[in-house]
């Protein structure tokens, strides 16, 4: 009757012994591969993998202002900003290699289009779109909300305006509504 608990024992201590070497043959590959990642440091020899070389795309032919040449101009410009993306980050990168390619009319309606960024700090230069004349004529698209808000009983209301106003503001707002 004792026979089958101790063959599983037996069984249990077998597999428990057999987990022990393979924890110890991990545990002292660890060890082996700790030691040789030091060792590369330590020499100073680890070489860095350089990055892959972008593929060379020919600069398009500069474009003049031809009807018929823009879409070329485009899809060749298009392909070299796919192409090179890390030579090409940002839209303003690839907006000056465009402009640096215009000539004749297309460079003059690049140069009175683009105005002179000079004298605004870089950090304000992508909220140009939202400042713009033609959108200061319209007033944005009505969004319907419906915001639920969570009422708790027994709460009491704030007895002051959402937001702190100054003296003038407080008046001000309470003179307009």
């Amino acid at each position: 009757v004792l026979t089958q608990p101790l063959v599983t024992l037996h069984a249990q201590g077998r597999l428990l012994g057999q987990h022990d070497q393979l924890l110890t043959d991990i545990w002292t590959s660890l060890q082996t591969l700790n030691a040789s990642v030091t060792a590369l440091l330590a020499s100073g020899r680890a070489e860095l993998v350089p990055p892959p070389t972008p593929p060379h795309v020919p600069v398009p032919e500069r474009y003049s202002g031809e009807a018929g040449a823009c879409a070329s101009f485009l899809l060749q410009c298009s392909l070299v900003f796919d192409l090179q993306p890390l030579t090409y980050p940002s839209d303003r990168a690839k907006i000056a290699f465009m402009v640096n390619l215009l000539s004749g009319r297309a460079a003059q309606w690049a140069t009175a289009e683009i105005p002179d960024l000079s004298q605004v700090p870089r950090d304000y230069h992508d909220l140009g779109e939202v400042f713009c004349k033609q959108r200061a004529l319209s007033l944005p698209p009505h969004r319907p909300y419906d915001c639920a808000i969570d009422l708790l009983p027994g709460a009491t209301l704030p007895s002051s305006r959402l937001y702190n106003l100054s003296r003038a503001e407080r008046e001000a707002m309470e003179n307009y509504i």
